[in-house]
């Protein structure tokens, strides 16, 4: 398969082989682009918080990919729920790389989650890039899917795909674990905790 372009990210993002360890490397299969297997390092609900500039809950309203340089990413238009962290708005506009075009060309990175439009989600977004591109932190870990049944209780759905996940104690890689489950209330609670440690915190290094 060709090489055909890499991508500079941001710190937090690791792939192996240790050769892509600071960037993505797209490869043509057919008419899309993929990628190869890629690795986070595995992060807590408190280090997703501390790693994030923005957490929000929303419904995905619109998502259109686009061609820009050096790569594929989508616009994704959000009707906002519920922001954790970061200022308030009624809707965002997220930009976050790959996608797919008319065309049927596509840039597809591993780990990095594809948001359906209509789909409810917790989003922990990373600071926007020199290209005002966004990422979720510690990629498929930062995107939790909210379903509410005909029963009426919600939950929330993790699911890693095939991201391989980096222990940080004793550097061994996991295969990404089934789908986890949460109950949407505690999630929620546990959310705004983590967030008020983190705002109590950054008010203390401020005095």
């Amino acid at each position: 398969m060709k090489l055909i372009q890499t991508l500079t990210m941001r710190p937090f993002l690791l792939l192996v082989p240790l050769a892509i360890a600071t960037g993505w490397t797209a490869e043509r299969v057919g008419s899309r682009r993929a990628l190869e297997a890629g690795t986070a390092l595995r992060v807590n609900l408190e280090g997703l918080v501390d790693r994030s500039e923005l957490v929000l809950e929303g419904r995905i309203l619109s998502a259109v990919s686009r061609p820009a340089p050096g790569r594929i990413e989508t616009v994704y238009e959000l009707e906002i729920k519920r922001t954790f962290l970061g200022e308030e708005r009624a809707r965002r506009t997220v930009v976050m790389p790959g996608g797919v075009l008319p065309d049927g060309t596509g840039m597809i990175l591993p780990g990095v989650p594809r948001l359906r439009v209509g789909e409810d989600a917790i989003l922990f977004l990373s600071a926007e890039s020199a290209g005002g591109m966004r990422v979720t932190v510690g990629l498929s870990q930062g995107r939790f899917q909210v379903e509410t049944p005909i029963d009426g209780r919600r939950f929330v759905v993790r699911d890693h795909g095939d991201l391989g996940l980096l222990n940080s104690e004793d550097l061994t890689l996991s295969e990404a674990p089934a789908p986890e489950r949460f109950d949407y209330a505690e999630l929620v609670a546990k959310i705004h905790a983590a967030c008020d440690v983190r705002k109590r915190r950054e008010r203390g290094s401020k005095r």
